[in-house]
């Protein structure tokens, strides 16, 4: 009850749902001033997400945080034309360098991926990497690591320790940051 809900889904085209939704909680102590929704891919099936992010204004300054899922398939998580366009698009929302960005989310990456490195490049801090994280994904995750292909066929793709990340703008101040090992999702 104390927090603001950004809240959107998608219609998705397929038989197992028939719709896709993320949120964004901000403190009801803060000022959100704006809120926005991009599809930085196609969503079609299996692949649902899209970018979030909410504006909000402390001490005369905006801080602009984004929720990312991002393009899930395929599993392998290495760099696709897709994923690459899908950061190009992400960082064309960043706030000017005087404001302050909070990026988080499911990117479906792993670390060493151009994809990855086009958000580093734009001066975003990943909190993944400096703080040492070994993992943001558990036992459901590797327990359901495979691809369904056209033919019904399917591919593992072995333990991948990430697929979520956390970046920030240099200006931020982190006090804390750490990844639970939670199983509650991937």
């Amino acid at each position: 009850p104390n927090y603001v809900t950004i809240y959107d889904n998608l219609p998705i085209n397929s038989p197992i749902i028939s719709n896709y939704g993320q949120s964004i909680f901000i403190s009801g102590k803060l000022n959100v001033i704006n809120s926005k929704t991009i599809e930085p891919y196609i969503n079609r099936s299996p692949n649902y997400g899209f970018l979030q992010f909410v504006d909000v204004k402390i001490n005369n300054k905006i801080v602009r945080a984004f929720n990312l899922h991002g393009r899930s398939q395929p599993g392998h998580k290495n760099d696709t034309k897709t994923r690459i366009k899908q950061s190009e698009t992400i960082i064309s929302y960043l706030v000017e360098d005087k404001h302050s960005n909070i990026l988080g989310g499911d990117f479906n990456l792993n670390p060493e991926t151009k994809s990855i490195k086009i958000i580093e490049d734009k001066g975003l801090v990943n909190l993944i990497s400096k703080y040492g994280i070994k993992t943001t994904r558990n036992s459901m995750a590797w327990s359901q690591a495979v691809e369904h292909n056209s033919l019904g066929l399917y591919k593992y793709y072995g333990k991948q320790p990430f697929a979520d990340y956390c970046f920030v703008s240099k200006n931020i101040t982190v006090k804390n940051f750490e990844v639970p090992d939670i199983e509650i999702s991937d």
